[in-house]
């Protein structure tokens, strides 16, 4: 199984995974989505929120931006990123799902394909 977890703002892949407030975290198993649950982050410390993702089994996180001090303390718990997409979460889950994410119609403004991800 993996999970997957893509931060929420309203509809659509919240700009900031630091300081979002929501999380989608999603489950699946042979690539078909198993189940899913919504998780409220509030103003949760990055070591506070790595300890949910650690505790929920997270090894994916998609999301827009992030910050280098973020992208380290992820990395020690292995968690992989996909940053710098935007989009409806639905879409973006279908193409995560479809491995068709690397699309241009999903990359924040101003995000250029040659742009490393991290």
């Amino acid at each position: 199984m993996k999970t997957v977890a893509i931060p929420t703002f309203q509809k659509r892949v919240s700009p900031v995974l630091d300081t979002c407030k929501h999380m989608l975290v999603i489950n699946f198993k042979n690539g078909s989505e198993i189940d899913r649950e919504s998780i409220f982050l509030g103003d949760m410390t990055l070591n506070e929120r790595c300890r949910i993702f650690e505790k929920l089994g997270v090894s994916v996180i998609i999301c827009g931006g992030i910050s280098a001090a973020f992208v380290k303390i992820l990395k020690r718990i292995q968690v992989r990123l996909t940053n710098g997409i935007a989009g409806d979460v639905e879409d973006v889950l279908s193409a995560y799902a479809g491995g068709c994410l690397d699309h241009p119609k999903f990359y924040m403004p101003g995000f250029k394909p040659n742009d490393k991800r991290v």
